[in-house]
This record gives structure tokens, sequence and C-alpha cells, in this order.
């Protein structure tokens, strides 16, 4: 009987052991850390959280967390008809740098010499129409674009600032044509790209693409196909010398090449760790990047060739999103903290505009009767 009960306890120790450690080697579902959220709240364009701020936010549940629409600016920063119509001049001389702001819903207009801010509500985007703002350029016909990652169109606006509404897709919003966007490029035929990543369809229409519209803003098809190259989540598409295209892959951490006429895949540039967003170039001819996060956190510069030059990151800032080479060499960069110039050392010059920036992009009227070229290296 004693050796019987010995033997049961035994057994109920081994198998309570066993039990122990197949438990311990359990995986675990962490809850996600703060750049987890950023980095979802950047490939989606939603506040990623834990918990819900309002009704309308949507559990989104491949990341298991909250998708919630950016909040607002409880004061919106007026238009202001002095700042514009010196914002207006500057852009028949020097040229300004268009700049999306997320919590404003603005389109603010820099500098393009000194990257000093000059109008904060150069654009006061629609409330009703605005998710969230990447990239604002200009097209042949003297109209804003202004692409918008959550509510998946290309609005636009007149440079009186203007709402003209939807320019593509043609007729509104269209998820079989494209949803989640970021970066936008003109072709050298007026037609419009658009970056493609459809967050909540990975495998849906036209996602990990570059689609095309014409100077109408009707569909023409994908410029570059999904998933060329390895492509996967795009976060901009940019002609450099009206040579080729390059892509940044975000997911895949590369700057792709493609195509001028035919978006067909050519081959890496170059490796990019990790998450890169903008893609400009130097008047030397050197590209441009600027990298959210990861080992080469900051602006990541490479030869032509794609050999890296340097990365430039200033211990005072973090998560970087655009970026454009002002003429004193130095780079005018925007993160999710503001609008910033650093130097090639990589050291903080000045702090230009506190917010939520995207994307940075030249504006330059040839001029008075303000014909507008999109022309971004012609002033170089």
């Amino acid at each position: 009987m004693k050796r019987t009960t010995i033997a049961l306890m035994s057994m109920i120790i081994v198998m309570t052991l066993v039990s122990l450690i197949s438990w311990s080697m359990v995986p675990v579902q962490a809850e996600p850390v703060a750049i987890d959220l950023d980095r979802i709240s950047e490939q989606t364009g939603y506040l990623a959280t834990t918990e819900p701020l309002t009704d309308d936010c949507v559990f989104d549940e491949r990341y298991e967390v909250y998708l919630c629409e950016m909040p607002r600016a409880t004061v919106r920063v007026p238009a202001a008809p002095e700042a514009r119509a010196e914002a207006l001049a500057l852009a028949q001389t020097g040229g300004i740098l268009l700049v999306p702001d997320i919590l404003t819903r603005n389109v603010m207009a820099f500098n393009a010499i000194t990257g000093d801010l000059v109008d904060a509500a150069f654009i006061e985007m629609d409330e009703d129409a605005t998710g969230t703002p990447v990239h604002a350029i200009i097209s042949p016909n003297n109209r804003v674009l202004v692409s918008d990652q959550t509510r998946n169109v290309v609005h636009q606006y007149n440079l009186d600032g203007n709402y003209l509404g939807i320019f593509a897709p043609a007729g509104g919003a269209n998820p079989e044509i494209m949803e989640n966007i970021r970066g936008m490029a003109l072709r050298p035929n007026g037609n419009l790209l658009v970056t493609v990543y459809e967050w909540d369809n990975a495998n849906g229409f036209n996602a990990n693409s570059v689609v095309e519209f014409d100077t109408d803003g009707v569909f023409v098809g994908t410029f570059v196909t999904a998933g060329a190259g390895g492509l996967n989540a795009p976060f901009d598409v940019y002609l450099r010398d009206n040579v080729d295209w390059l892509v940044s892959s975000s997911l895949t951490d590369q700057i792709l090449r493609y195509g001028l006429d035919t978006g067909d895949f050519i081959a890496e540039l170059a490796p990019v760790n990790d998450f890169p967003q903008q893609i400009a170039q130097a008047a030397n001819g050197n590209v441009l990047v600027a990298n959210y996060a990861g080992a080469q956190e900051g602006i990541v510069e490479l030869t032509p060739e794609g050999a890296l030059v340097g990365v430039y990151n200033p211990a005072e800032l973090g998560q970087y999103r655009g970026v454009y080479e002002l003429p004193n060499n130095n780079l005018l960069v925007s993160t999710s903290a503001g609008v910033y110039e650093i130097n090639r050392a990589g050291e903080l010059v000045s702090t230009k505009y506190t917010g939520y920036p995207r994307f940075i992009e030249l504006m330059m009227l040839q001029a008075p009767d303000a014909f507008v070229f999109y022309l971004p290296m012609m002033f170089r």
C-alpha cells in the first residue's frame, strides 16, 4: 500500500512537472510595445491603441489592436492671406515645400531655400473629407493633389486653397482600385502614380503595387504590378533623372528600381534597415531615404549605384518620414514630431515646426501667370 502511494505521488509530481514545462514553452502573446504601435499606426494611417478611444475604433485581428482615426488638433491654424501671398511669391523664385500635417489637416508651405515655415495653412484640407494626408504634389493644371491614406483617395485643391473634390479615382473611393495609399509621383506624360498597400486585405485588389491614373483621374491600371521584385508595403515612388523609378518597400526594407516606361522590375538599389519611407535626390545625384526606424534610423544617403554614403540621425530626433536637400547642403526632414534642419554631421541645426508632418515636396511656379511645373530637381 505504501509503495503504491509513493508511486502514485511520484507520477503526480512527474505529470505536474511535465505540465509546467509544457505550459512554459507555450508562446505568450505580449502586449504591443510602443514601437510596435507606432509601426502599425504608420503602416495603416490609423492610431493603433490597446484600448478603443472612441466608438468608431475598429479592432484589427491581425495585430490584436484597435485602429482609431488619427486625432485632430482642437484648434486649427486659420488661413492667412498674407502668408499665402508670400508663399506664392516665393514659389516663383526659389520654390516652396509642401508638407501635410496629420493633426491640423493642413498642407504647410516652407521656404525651399531656407527651410523656414512660411504658411502653416497653405491648404486647409476639408475637415469632413480628410482622413490621414501623406503627400502633397502639384499637377500640371495647377492643382494641389493630396494622397489620403485612410480615405483611399487623392484630393485636389486650387492655389487659392479651395477644395475641388476627389481627383482619383474618378468617381470616388473604390477598394477595387486602391486602399491604404501613400506616396505619389507624376509620369512624364502627366499621369499620376500612387503607391498602394491595402493593410486590411493584403491579398486584395492591387495590394503592394503602384497604380496609375490619367490626367482626369481615371484608373489606367497598375504601373508596377503587385509584388513585382518582392515589393511589399510600398511607401514612395520617385522618378530618378528620367532614368528609372525608385520605390521604397517598407516591409522588405529595400529601395527597388523599376523601368521608366514599363514599370518592370529592374533590381534592388539597396537594402535599408528598416522601414524606408520618402525618397529624394541630392544635388550630386545621390539618393536620400527617410528611414523610420531600425539600425539605420535617420536619413540614409546612397550613391546612385546604391552604396552607402552615410546615415544622419541627430540624437534629439527619430522616426523619420520625409527628406529634402536644401541649397546649403543641409537636409530638411520631417519626423513624427516635427520638421527640422539637420546637417550631414548628424547634428540638429534648427527646429522649423512642431507637429505631425509627413512627406516634403517641392512646388515651383515658372511665371506670374502661375503655370505650375512639377520638376523636383529643376532649380538645383
